[in-house]
């Protein structure tokens, strides 16, 4: 009988963890949920960064784009409706669609960029969280043709990240081939 109470007393002792064990575990624990939580934040911050740098280098592209096919599309450039060579830049242009008379205007407002057709506005060119912070439109005549120069930076902001694309093109107007 003496004999069972021993080895139940033994048993009995060896049930629990020691102190010792139970911080070691405990700091294993706490430094793998460091390691979650780091990993987490640092995925976080690179979707901001993706998601900026693709909305700015979206709305830099579906801009030029726009531009560069209005340009290409107009019969001349109207000068006494044009802001030309300063920042903002306003661009009007006079088109010819099936024979009728019309117009193209690209302009900031603020800092987005919108375009008219015929005077109806139909809305902005770039995305939300992107702005325009520099649009020059510059115009060049040459005896054969003519032709516009743009120069437009694009930025984009979310929390602490910044982007910015700088882009240039010149595009000959359909009209002086």
């Amino acid at each position: 009988m003496r004999k069972i109470k021993k080895i139940t007393a033994l048993h009995n002792r060896r049930k629990g963890f020691s102190l010792v064990e139970l911080v070691v575990y405990a700091s294993i624990l706490a430094l793998i949920l460091v390691l979650i939580v780091h990993t987490v934040l640092a995925i976080s911050s690179s979707y901001t960064h993706l998601k900026v740098i693709r909305n700015t280098e979206n709305s830099a592209a579906v801009s030029m784009e726009r531009i560069t096919r209005s340009i290409r599309d107009a019969e001349s450039v109207n000068n006494d409706g044009s802001i030309l060579n300063a920042n903002p830049g306003k661009l009007k242009l006079n088109t010819s669609v099936g024979g009728a008379g019309g117009s193209v205007e690209l302009y900031l407002a603020s800092t987005t960029l919108r375009i008219k057709e015929n005077g109806v506005d139909m809305g902005p060119l770039t995305a939300t969280g992107t702005r325009v912070t520099n649009l020059i439109f510059r115009p060049i005549q040459s005896p054969n043709s003519a032709a516009v120069k743009i120069e437009m930076e694009v930025e984009g902001s979310e929390r602490n990240v910044l982007k910015t694309y700088k882009l240039y093109s010149t595009i000959i107007l359909r009209g002086s081939y």
